[in-house]
């Protein structure tokens, strides 16, 4: 009598016609009808974890497979990022925008306040003094009007209005400290020590009798202690490395410094 043979069911496959029995696809790849002589490999994005596989799945997103034929998928590292489900490869975060975690599906925008200049990174930067940023996802900082004689005074800034102009906080003896944001001319009392802090922008410290020839300076964030035997004391930001002595009637005089 004649002999019938019997198709391979899905997920399985004989090689040639005298095979006597069917042979179960191998991980990573599958079989989705029967009579199958070949299995077929999983394509990029997805996978099979078992043998004798019907079909594949796709990988989840916050993960992909980069190579035909995978038996899994691999999480996004921290820094990148899948948002679909199928995919190939992950892509890095762009400039602007971090994720902190394995298998991220979206990047977080950076924060007001910071920013991160560079792709695939886990994390953003405070906007740094004389700096800040209003907006989310930015890539830089914006500099304070004049980074010189205008900054902030701490990190992270979001506001244009952070941005503040020259302050010195000077202190006479054992007075109490006192904060000036222009130019002033300071009585001393004859012999005293006098403590002067450039919280923002550079600083003149100039003798009154010969303001353009005596004179310290004083750059943002330094201090200086003097022990004069003077009445006064003449205080004056600096803008542009040019101080401007100003008289009792406002009469003025430029005067580089060399």
């Amino acid at each position: 009598g004649s002999v019938s043979c019997d198709a391979c069911q899905p997920g399985n496959f004989a090689a040639n016609s005298s095979s006597i029995e069917c042979d179960a696809c191998s991980p990573g790849s599958f079989a989705d009808k029967s009579g199958s002589s070949s299995c077929s490999a999983c394509s990029a994005g997805s996978f099979s974890a078992k043998a004798a596989s019907v079909n594949c799945t796709l990988c989840a997103a916050g993960s992909a497979a980069s190579a035909a034929g995978s038996t899994d998928c691999a999480l996004c590292s921290p820094g990148q990022f899948a948002h679909n489900a199928g995919s190939a490869a992950c892509d890095s975060c762009v400039p602007g925008s971090v994720s902190v975690d394995s298998g991220s599906q979206d990047c977080t925008k950076c924060g007001a306040g910071s920013f991160q200049d560079k792709s695939g990174q886990t994390k953003c930067a405070a906007c740094a003094k004389g700096s800040y940023q209003n907006d989310t996802g930015s890539s830089t900082c914006n500099e304070c009007r004049d980074s010189r004689t205008y900054t902030t005074y701490n990190t992270g800034s979001k506001s244009a209005d952070d941005c503040q102009g020259p302050l010195l906080k000077y202190k006479v003896g054992k007075k109490d400290p006192v904060e000036l944001t222009d130019v002033q001319t300071i009585p001393v009392g004859g012999y005293e020590t006098v403590e002067l802090v450039a919280l923002s922008g550079d600083w003149a410290v100039r003798m009154p009798d010969h303001p353009y020839t005596e004179y310290h300076i004083i750059k943002q964030g330094d201090k200086l202690e003097l022990s004069v035997s003077l009445d006064k004391l003449l205080l004056e930001p600096m803008i542009g490395d040019v101080f401007c002595y100003k008289d009792t009637e406002g009469h003025g005089q430029a005067t580089p410094l060399s």
